[in-house]
Parts: structure tokens; sequence; C-alpha cells
């Protein structure tokens, strides 16, 4: 949908083309360069972001500049990936139903380093983090009447080795957009 919207932005031709199921997940599939899989660190901030109004401590405004999910990409290990389709409706007047082809990750898992300012504790990062994955992230998320995307905290990294591994991993940037 974003390839049609860029091209009728472009002036080309908005033809729909025949969908390859498979194309369609690899598409959907976010990797880094070094080709793992991958989430955007941003989600896990708008994670966070999301559920703000639920702590009566935090704002939402101040935690945006207090919260940085650092890297450029979150790879994530996971046991099986799923294809599923999915009838979703587009936006618009119409409405009209579509097919989506999207991959589903089973028993993910991620590392990440969250760097946060000395006016919010660690503990209410982590329960911060903690309310995000009931929250969720990507599409069909609970916070978007789905299913999918939630995770929970297994562990607070505090091994400066295992921490320097982490942000090592993170810095390799997601695959660009090629236009």
């Amino acid at each position: 949908s974003v390839e049609q919207m860029l091209r009728k932005h472009m002036g080309h031709s908005t033809e729909r083309e025949r969908k390859n199921p498979r194309q369609l997940i690899e598409n959907a599939t976010v990797r880094n360069t070094a080709g793992l899989v991958c989430l955007p660190p941003v989600a896990f901030k708008k994670s966070m972001l999301s559920v703000a109004g639920q702590v009566k401590s935090l704002k939402k405004t101040q935690l945006r500049a207090a919260l940085f999910v650092e890297g450029q990409s979150v790879p994530i290990t996971y046991s099986s990936m799923t294809p599923r389709m999915d009838i979703c409706r587009t936006s618009g007047m119409s409405r009209t139903p579509d097919v989506r082809f999207r991959p589903q990750f089973n028993d993910w898992k991620a590392r990440l380093v969250i760097q946060y300012s000395d006016s919010i504790s660690v503990d209410a990062v982590v329960d911060l983090l903690d309310r995000a994955g009931s929250s969720g992230m990507g599409e069909w998320r609970p916070e978007r009447d789905g299913t999918f995307g939630t995770f929970r905290i297994a562990r607070h990294i505090t091994d400066p080795n295992e921490v320097a591994e982490v942000r090592d991993l993170c810095a390799v940037p997601i695959v660009p957009l090629v236009i």
C-alpha cells in the first residue's frame, strides 16, 4: 500500500498488481543490513508512550524527552515464523476489505538498551516497559483490537559485557527503503 501511494504521488500507474503472498510476507519482514529479523527501536518507545497514562507519576510529554531506545534496529530471535493471511478494512469512505499477508513470529525475544533521564527511576522504566508489553507492538496488537505483538520482560540486563554486546547488535541499521 505504501508503494501504491508513492506511485500515485510520483504520477506513475497505480494499477493493482497481482499479489505474490511469499513476496508480500518477505516485504513485511523488517530486517537489518546484517540480514537479521528485527524491530525498529521506536516501536518499543511508542509502545511505552501509549501506556504512559496508566502511570500517574509519569507524563507522556516528559517521557518523550526522557526515554531513548538505543540503536538503529532491535534484532529478534524466534522459534518459528508462521505466514498469515488476514482480512482487513482499508481506510476511507468505502472501507473495502483487503487481504494482507504478514509474518507471525512465534516465541520471539529481543534484547534492548534503554537510556532514560535521572528524573525517572529504573523501576519506573521497567514497569512502563512491562505495561507496554500487554499493549503490544505491530499490526493487530491488543491496543488495536488484535491479539498479536505482546511481550513481557524476562530479565533486566545489568552485566556491562552483555549490555555492550546488545549495543553492538542494535547498532546495525535497518535495510533502507529503496525507491
